[in-house]
């Protein structure tokens, strides 16, 4: 039986301090992905020009834009604008800091006073009408009713209405004695 034809694999040709890399690589010259994506961001990193329109695109999108971006590239150009450019942003960062510190005293915060709660009669809570003349027994058969609708283990239930109920029961039931 003959032997299943070998692929053609080429190893990376990527060498650091004399040793080559072991991976198989792919593409002209064949590099691994590691070293592939290794080099192109390598070579991004030193396309000034490249940084700067990246650097514009993520300003206009609105995205954060690094502060290295223009570190050899901004003393390039203030170099060759003679110093305007170095003077421009200073000017332009002083503009944006008063405009900060007027935005900042314009909206100003003012304290407010708490909202007074209104107080819900126990009646309304409890669903009664409010000229029924009421009984022990119809406060605590509807208590037991609202509890078994709004009890904290059921699905729509909460302890917030749980203890607006038992409130105004317990406000009802001191009233009749």
């Amino acid at each position: 039986m003959p032997a299943a034809p070998r692929r053609a694999t080429s190893r990376c040709a990527y060498a650091d301090a004399g040793r080559r890399c072991r991976r198989v690589g792919f593409g002209d010259p064949p590099l691994c992905r590691a070293h592939a994506l290794a080099v192109q961001l390598e070579m991004e990193a030193t396309d000034p020009m490249g940084r700067l329109f990246e650097a514009a695109d993520r300003w206009l999108s609105r995205q954060p834009v690094l502060r290295d971006l223009g570190a050899g590239l901004g003393e390039a150009i203030n170099a060759k604008t003679g110093g305007m450019l170095r003077e421009r942003v200073e000017q332009l960062e002083a503009q944006l800091q008063q405009a900060r510190m007027r935005e900042a005293q314009q909206h100003v915060p003012r304290p407010q006073a708490p909202k007074p709660r209104r107080r819900l009669d126990p009646r309304q809570v409890l669903c009664f009408p409010p000229d029924l003349p009421l009984s022990r027994d119809q406060i605590k058969e509807r208590r037991k009713q609202l509890a078994a609708l709004v009890h904290p283990d059921k699905p729509l239930g909460s302890e917030a209405a749980m203890k607006r109920i038992n409130l105004a029961a317990d406000a009802l039931l001191a009233k009749l004695a």
